[in-house]
């Protein structure tokens, strides 16, 4: 099988985020898969069959060519354009079952959801059982994304407060993010807010060296770095709304509740339920006071298991899949 690459192919050699570096692994496993990827205008015989990985602005038809296009949105409702956008396309393929309610509900037609996936990578971490007690040292906290008000970041400094300030020994929370190629650091809140740009093997040593991920988003259309998390044996704090809910729950991580109701702009006015403060500090209060109980076992043992079923060679393969049984 021979399909054009368009879009958003960037080689990983920095700690990009979404599109980016989903992109890269989403080609590989493709290509891993005996699939013949081109980018397109690189080989002499056009391949039928145009895949589009990219957000819906970026989305341009190829005249006279099948046009797929694989995308995602993280709100509730989708933006006027982006429904133009993906009614354009001759198949639209969506990471969730959120997207698909969403994209329906502006009516696009979605031929098939088809699940992201997690890296061997991660999956190739020590995973093991972990002590009843929390380290001497602290436990780890690790924190992964852009500093916007989608992600939650504004949610994290007062919970992380309320819940850390008369623990023995207190926790230690490290934020990857991107911006000034800094390393910030507040010893009093023993919080690290590192945002330099990391090769892959240094961001997956983050991954290796925490013991518990926090995410505090209020909308995804997938959620990769959860699910990267799970895939490394850290026991996950996180919503479970919107993409995430594909794989976060009460089986595989401690669910932070949404009970904030609030206006917001993203791509559109509207009116969502997300994550609090108080929300945030709760669930994160359970996950550490619970660290090594047989609850939270049980939740990074499901959040594991649960990773393994969800890679990229099993996105490729239920990809093309669909693909060739549309041809």
């Amino acid at each position: 099988m021979r399909i054009a690459w368009v879009n958003y192919f960037f080689p990983p050699h920095t700690d990009s985020f979404g599109y980016m570096l989903s992109g890269f692994q989403l080609r590989a496993a493709l290509e891993n898969s005996g699939v013949e990827v081109a980018i397109r205008g690189n080989i002499p015989a056009h391949p039928k069959i145009h895949l589009h990985y990219c957000p819906y602005h970026a989305f341009i038809p190829c005249i006279g060519r099948r046009n797929v296009l694989y995308t995602m949105w993280e709100g509730n409702e989708l933006p006027a354009a982006a429904a133009v956008a993906a009614k354009s396309a001759d198949d639209l393929i969506v990471p969730s079952e959120h997207n698909r309610r969403v994209f329906e509900a502006a009516g696009c037609s979605v031929k098939a959801v088809v699940p992201l996936g997690v890296g061997h990578e991660f999956l190739s971490l020590p995973f093991g059982e972990v002590g009843s007690l929390a380290p001497k040292r602290g436990l780890r906290v690790l924190w992964v994304g852009a500093r916007n008000p989608r992600k939650g970041h504004h949610l994290i400094g007062k919970a992380w407060e309320m819940v850390t300030r008369h623990m023995i020994p207190p926790p230690y929370l490290y934020m990857k993010t991107v911006g000034d190629e800094k390393v910030h650091t507040n010893p009093p809140m023993r919080i690290t807010v590192d945002q330099r740009a990391l090769p892959p093997e240094q961001h997956l040593r983050l991954y290796r060296e925490a013991d518990l991920f926090l995410s505090t988003s209020w909308g995804e259309g997938f959620g990769l770095p959860v699910l990267e998390a799970m895939a490394a044996g850290l026991l996950v704090v996180s919503p479970a709304h919107t993409g995430l809910a594909e794989f976060v729950s009460d089986e595989t991580a401690y669910v932070i509740k949404a009970s904030l109701v609030t206006k917001f702009h993203y791509g559109v006015d509207h009116v969502a339920t997300v994550p609090s403060e108080m929300d945030v500090a709760e669930a994160l209060r359970w996950a550490l006071n619970s660290w090594g109980s047989i609850t939270a076992e049980a939740r990074r043992k499901g959040g594991r298991a649960k990773a393994e079923t969800l890679t990229w060679s099993n996105t490729a393969r239920t990809l093309l899949g669909y693909l060739r049984g549309t041809l």
